[in-house]
This record gives C-alpha cells, sequence and structure tokens, in this order.
C-alpha cells in the first residue's frame, strides 16, 4: 500500500511584501489524516500571521497569536483530530532578527561556519515537545491532553 506523504512546506520569501522578511515553515504530519492537518496548517498559517503583524506589529505576540488561532481553527473545523496532527517549526527572519517557534518533536538547528575556516557549529534553536519528557507529559494533561500508545494505527 503506498503511503501519503504527510509533510507541507510553507516558503514565502518577501512575506507581506516586505524585502527583508521572509517566512518559512517545516510541517511533518501524524497519523491517519496527518496530510489534512499540515496541509491546514499550510494553507492558514500565513493569512492568520500576516493579518496579526498588521494588527499588532509585534512579531513574537504575532506569531504566537496566529498559532493559538489556528490551533483553534482546526479543532473546529471538520478534521478529525483525535489520532492525527502535525509538528510545525516556524521561522521569520525580519531583517537581521530571527524568530522562530516550534510545535511537537520538530527541531530547529542553526549551522553557521567558524570564522575563515571550513569548521560548522550548530546550535539547536528550538526544544522537541515529547510526550516520553516528563514536563511535557505534565503540561499536556494540565491542557486536557492525554499520552498513551495508540496500537493498531499503524499497518505494514
Amino acid at each position: 500500500k503506498k503511503k501519503t506523504n504527510q509533510d507541507s512546506l510553507i516558503f514565502f520569501p518577501e512575506f507581506m511584501h516586505i524585502k527583508d522578511r521572509h517566512l518559512f515553515a517545516v510541517l511533518d504530519g501524524h497519523g491517519p489524516i496527518g496530510h489534512e492537518v499540515s496541509q491546514y496548517v499550510k494553507n492558514n498559517f500565513p493569512v492568520i500571521l500576516e493579518k496579526k503583524l498588521m494588527k499588532c506589529k509585534n512579531i513574537k505576540s504575532g506569531l504566537i497569536d496566529a498559532i493559538k488561532e489556528v490551533s483553534d481553527n482546526l479543532n473546529a473545523c471538520s478534521i478529525d483530530t483525535n489520532f492525527s496532527g502535525t509538528t510545525a517549526n516556524f521561522l521569520l527572519l525580519n531583517g537581521n532578527e530571527m524568530y522562530s517557534a516550534n510545535i511537537g518533536d520538530s527541531r530547529s538547528t542553526l549551522i553557521s561556519k567558524k570564522d575563515d575556516s571550513n569548521e560548522l557549529t550548530s546550535v539547536d534553536i528550538t526544544v522537541d515537545h515529547k510526550p516520553d519528557d516528563e514536563f511535557e507529559k505534565i503540561r499536556i494533561e494540565q491542557n486536557g491532553g492525554r499520552v498513551e500508545a495508540i496500537l493498531g494505527l499503524i499497518s505494514f
């Protein structure tokens, strides 16, 4: 059986028609209809983020508010998210500033070149949200979620 690609990508150079503002995201869908969830976020996040940034101008607040609104809208739409979802890594470059946000266990890493050498260094700029981390499990449960193994959803 051919598996559906559940990944999506957001790529907006010159986001909001601003020359030095660029929006990127990688979405990794999970579950039986994870592809629908990642596509929903791909189609809706940039539109909502643009509205938030036009209104408040504060990029950090705009990112947070856009993520919350997309999540709320997704939970209210017809896509069944009981056993499906998506991770998300958002990156907004604004001039010489970089803003990042992540949901789930996808990680953003900044790779840079050391001085004039060819040696590369890397720094994780996000922290994975994994339910096997005790603090993350508590956060999930305190917000009405559940952490449990789902058997039978994976077919080989």
